[in-house]
């Protein structure tokens, strides 16, 4: 596989992962929201807070490189 096309492949597998890190990154909040109405503060809470964290900026961070590239293919678009 030559850098073009891992890079595409890479590009696709953080495509179909997106669904399902949303799906999780909704889920830990529920948990976070019935913890506090429940008045509950353990290891599993902190944990959910982590992975919301992390979800978050993972999140982040997909969607500002893939805005680049979208801008480049407007660009490209327009020109030709």
């Amino acid at each position: 596989m030559n850098d073009e096309q891992l890079t595409m492949y890479v590009d696709m597998l953080r495509e179909k992962a997106e669904p399902y890190k949303t799906q999780a990154l909704e889920t830990y909040r529920r948990n976070i929201e019935q913890a506090e109405a429940n008045s509950i503060d353990n290891i599993w809470v902190t944990e959910s807070k982590k992975r919301i964290e992390s979800l978050t900026e993972g999140l982040e961070t997909q969607k500002v490189q893939a805005e680049p590239s979208e801008e480049l293919n407007v660009a490209q678009e327009t020109a030709g």
